[in-house]
């Protein structure tokens, strides 16, 4: 079966006055370990770099399917709609055991964590005419910026009912973390880290309320 792969494209730069130089392409990207002709999906002839590149593009720079699907057309490589789509689902499969990973090293012992809510308009299918309309939803997100990982809630936009059972055994993580942060009086900790130490121990009841119940206003 042909494999077909992503290579990185690289920049030339011109400095005025100056010697042209290229600009080299540097990985940190663990799948570059695979190599070449690493195919993560049976029967499937891209290789781990262009799946790769079909997932950044649509979920980091917003480009939909079928701009890429252009794309590939405009370098010789005719994908229909349908396949890359097909592609990126069993690519996004494929990635679901990395987030209990991702979970367990966001609520590492000891890392300081951020969580807030925030609303986006999502496409959904309205359940009686069939019609497809932008509607207002949540998500919620934990980021840990030491390890530079987030991890999303999100069960049909809702901010409480059915997210509620994954989003309190994540916050009773979080609460033990803050527990003991608050039983810790040493002085390694700044005025305004304590504080926010203090304030989240006193508020918690609040929080688990707030997120048991999304529609109760707070102060």
């Amino acid at each position: 079966m042909e494999v077909i792969e992503h290579r990185y494209i690289s920049y030339r730069v011109v400095e005025n006055g100056g010697t042209p130089y290229e600009v080299p392409y540097v990985s940190n990207d663990p799948l570059d370990t695979f190599g070449s002709k690493a195919c993560m999906i049976e029967g499937c002839p891209a290789d781990v770099s262009l799946l790769a590149m079909i997932l950044t593009n649509k979920y980091q720079f917003h480009l939909p399917v079928q701009r890429q699907v252009e794309m590939l057309a405009s370098y010789g490589l005719k994908i229909s709609k349908s396949t890359l789509n097909h592609w990126l689902h069993k690519a996004i499969k494929q990635l679901r055991p990395l987030e209990d990973a991702i979970k367990t090293q966001l609520l590492e012992a000891g890392s300081y964590l951020f969580c807030d809510e925030t609303s986006e308009l999502v496409c959904v299918k309205d359940a009686k005419t069939g019609e497809m309309h932008y509607r207002k939803k949540y998500v919620w997100g934990i980021v840990n910026t030491v390890k530079k990982l987030v991890y999303y809630l999100y069960e049909e936009g809702s901010r409480a009912g059915k997210v509620i059972g994954k989003s309190l055994p994540i916050l009773g993580d979080l609460y033990s973390q803050i527990e003991s942060l608050y039983h810790d009086k040493l002085t390694r900790y700044s005025d305004l880290l304590r504080k926010a130490i203090n304030y989240t121990f006193h508020e918690w009841r609040v929080v688990v309320r707030y997120i048991e119940n999304g529609n109760l206003e707070y102060r």
